[in-house]
């Protein structure tokens, strides 16, 4: 699953090794080191790494602060050239070459949000969506009723129409983050490239943009390709994956894959951090108090949803759930929860479960501690 190739430049492939690589991908890099140069020395972050995007897939581009993931995200937009290696984009007239082509042409192609906005003083929401127009109006600006009627439907696919006639600048962070992903719409491009398109949002706002990304995706046919710090919802909602280790590599396929194949782990896992594949989250380190067994009323199994909640609320009291006969036992049921121990516990909260398993732990015998 490492996107990487061979460490010789990518000029070298022909023709027909570059279509090969490409299979008409919207967006595609082979050979690639992004970086920057100090200097004259270039100084590479991620690579060389190929890859690629087809249009109405959602990619989500992971890994830890300094990994590399502005870079990656700003040289295949164009933004910077790369440092080695190719990007393409497959257009309506062929396969082209990023660096080739005229800034107009790209940015018909391919749409960029990035996190530093440029300060846009008392302008609308509908200025800054028309701006969006720029590649398709010429040096004129001057905008058709086509043009009008882009920026509407930019405004109405993010959900923004009710927003269109407002200053930029007394909007919330999530409302404007709406406003710029209709102006990269309003390009009418194969391709839009967002850096961490959640900053800043709440958790509700968070949810709410990785959806519109992922329904823009399917229903405008786009390429889509985003930078998320949020991993659970990147696990949840791409179709690929690209992770960024920091040490340059980049490992692309399913986020499920990457997760049963460790690399999750391996890019984000630190001494006392792990991701854990039975709940696909990280743990903390918990001082482990006793073990404990679940079942549901008479020994059959426990709602899963119950169960669920509890299992998390044991594991914040520093109880492992074995699936076995234990010295304490927890029967949830549909009410409350039974601790049998020392002695029996009646909960009504897992609150209080958590408090008394918490309490047992401290009297279990030394041979059923862990």
């Amino acid at each position: 699953m490492t996107a990487t190739s061979s460490p010789s430049s990518a000029s070298s492939l022909d023709g027909a090794a570059l279509d090969g690589a490409l299979d008409g991908a919207a967006l595609a890099a082979v050979g690639l080191r992004a970086g920057y140069h100090d200097g004259r020395q270039p100084v590479p972050i991620v690579g060389p790494a190929d890859l690629s995007v087809h249009r109405g897939r959602f990619v989500a581009v992971l890994g830890p602060n300094g990994a590399g993931k502005t870079t990656l995200l700003r040289t295949l937009g164009g933004v910077i050239p790369p440092l080695d290696g190719r990007v393409t984009a497959t257009t309506a007239s062929g396969t082209r070459e990023l660096t080739k082509m005229k800034r107009a042409d790209r940015a018909t192609h391919i749409a960029v949000v990035l996190t530093d906005h440029p300060d846009v003083g008392l302008l609308r929401a509908r200025d800054i969506v028309a701006i969006g127009r720029h590649p398709h109006t010429g040096w004129s600006g001057r905008m058709t009723a086509r043009d009008h009627q882009m920026v509407d439907d930019a405004l109405e696919a993010v959900g923004a129409t009710h927003l269109a006639d407002r200053e930029l600048a007394r909007l919330s962070d999530g409302q404007r983050q709406r406003v710029w992903i209709a102006r990269a719409l309003a390009q009418e491009p194969a391709v839009l490239l967002l850096d961490e398109p959640t900053a800043f949002l709440d958790l509700p706002g968070r949810v709410e943009a990785i959806g519109l990304l992922r329904r823009l995706a399917a229903t405008r046919d786009l390429a889509v390709v985003a930078s998320i710090h949020d991993l659970d919802l990147a696990l949840r909602v791409a179709d690929t994956a690209w992770l960024l280790d920091g040490s340059g590599t980049v490992e692309v396929g399913a986020p499920e894959d990457l997760a049963l194949d460790g690399a999750i782990d391996r890019a984000f896992g630190r001494d006392d951090i792990r991701f854990d594949l039975a709940t696909a989250s990280f743990q903390l380190p918990v001082d482990c108090c006793a073990e404990v067994s679940v079942t549901g009323v008479d020994g059959r199994d426990p709602d899963p949803t119950r169960a669920l909640w509890t299992g998390r609320a044991l594991a914040r009291a520093g109880a492992v759930v074995v699936d076995r006969s234990a010295w304490l036992t927890v029967e949830v049921l549909p009410d409350r929860w039974r601790l049998r121990g020392p002695e029996t516990v009646e909960c009504t909260t897992l609150q209080q479960l958590a408090e008394a398993v918490r309490a047992a732990g401290l009297v279990v015998p030394t041979g059923d501690r862990q």
